[in-house]
């Protein structure tokens, strides 16, 4: 039983790591597109 809610610990801290890391890189996809449009319009 505590190998088990050791495992579901470790998957539910990779799991939060792993949605910080795509919503960083998906706010940096928008600040590049932004940045690209904003630059072909000059």
């Amino acid at each position: 039983m505590t190998v088990l809610s050791k495992v579901y610990g470790t998957i539910s801290f990779f799991y939060e790591e792993l949605a910080k890391i795509s919503v960083f890189l998906l706010s940096f996809e928008i600040d590049f597109t932004l940045i690209k449009s904003r630059m072909t319009r000059l």
